[in-house]
């Protein structure tokens, strides 16, 4: 017994020895952890699967699992892509890529390339996003041009309409006042309510002040005195049983509704898309054409050069036998 412990110790001081003495590599005696985490690529279309951050499903059912998480007092939370849904059971090593639908066999990747992949990635979904934002800007910029134009006109032609009521006497100052407010602010509401539909907004407050300033200016045209806010009697329900503003009512904001407005726009946004993609597809036609032109004019430069160098070829020819046929009479005369 003792002379095993005098071993064990014997063993120790050496092992201790060759230690400090640079016989042992300690990294080497540390067991090397294995990484627990997996990284697949599909050799088709390049989606990445990290088993330790799955990616998110995005298959367009977003808002639905939004509004029923909302419905069961739930904070949404993103699915992740199981992997293992797709694997076949009939090869565990293929699996059908969620991207792709393509069958495609286990290909494992570094950090490293899994990384650049995720870079690349994200610095497309930012190229698609400004792409997508500036696309929208174009659609915003286009929709609040168009409807503001046909806002002012059939602003312009309300405040002729009732400054004519006025002129002819037909409606007193008073009337003219209110009807105007009333009316004018229904149509600012038609149009602020397409706005909003694209996401753009009006100004109320600078509004009122618009129609206050055309109101005044329809006053003292008529040689009225007093200023709008002077005159001004506000009675919803006596304005609303007005004849002048059930007709002016009916012209401006129910004959012409939102919708019809919307459908408008929408007609022509798609009529100004249709007329881009057939520029486009007359532009690229005739890229083709003189693609094409060019291509034939250069064959036909090059069926030119052959021709010339064949008659150049045949010339030379000719010149030689004139020339061999020369030095033969010469010599048969001798």
């Amino acid at each position: 017994m003792e002379e095993e412990n005098e071993l064990n110790i014997m063993d120790c001081e050496v092992y201790t020895y060759n230690l400090l003495h640079g016989m042992y590599d300690e990294e080497e005696e540390e067991e090397v952890e294995e990484n627990p985490y997996h990284i697949y690529k599909c050799l088709n279309c390049g989606f990445v699967f990290h088993t330790g951050e799955p990616p998110i499903i995005t298959d367009g059912k977003e808002d639905e699992r939004k509004k029923k998480a909302q419905l069961d007092n739930k904070e949404y939370e993103a699915p992740k892509l199981n992997l293992s849904e797709y694997t076949l059971a009939s090869d565990s090593s293929r699996f059908r890529c969620p991207v792709c639908s393509r069958i495609v066999p286990y290909v494992e990747i570094k950090e490293e390339e899994y990384k650049k992949v995720i870079e690349r990635k994200r610095k497309r979904a930012e190229e698609k996003k400004k792409r997508q934002d500036t696309k929208k800007r174009a659609m915003q910029e286009r929709v609040f041009r168009i409807n503001i134009y046909r806002f002012n006109k059939e602003l312009k032609d309300l405040t002729n309409e009732l400054s004519e009521s006025l002129a002819n006497r037909e409606i007193t100052p008073q009337r003219f006042v209110s009807l105007y407010r009333a009316l004018s602010f229904k149509l600012f509401n038609k149009y602020e309510h397409i706005l909003n539909y694209y996401g753009l907004n009006l100004d109320t407050m600078e509004f009122k002040k618009i129609s206050e300033e055309l109101s005044d200016d329809v006053l003292k045209f008529n040689k009225v005195q007093e200023k709008t806010e002077d005159l001004l009697e506000w009675d919803e329900k006596k304005i609303e049983n007005d004849p002048v503003y059930a007709i002016l009512n009916k012209k401006h904001i129910i004959d012409n509704p939102v919708e019809t407005q919307k459908d408008a726009l929408t007609q022509e946004l798609d009529d100004d898309a249709e007329e881009r993609y057939w520029i486009a597809k007359h532009e690229a036609y005739t890229k083709k054409v003189n693609e094409h032109n060019a291509k034939e004019a250069y064959e036909q430069e090059k069926l030119e050069q052959k021709r010339k160098e064949a008659q150049e070829k045949r010339k030379s020819m000719i010149k030689e036998d004139l020339n061999s046929l020369s030095h033969t009479i010469k010599t048969s005369k001798k």
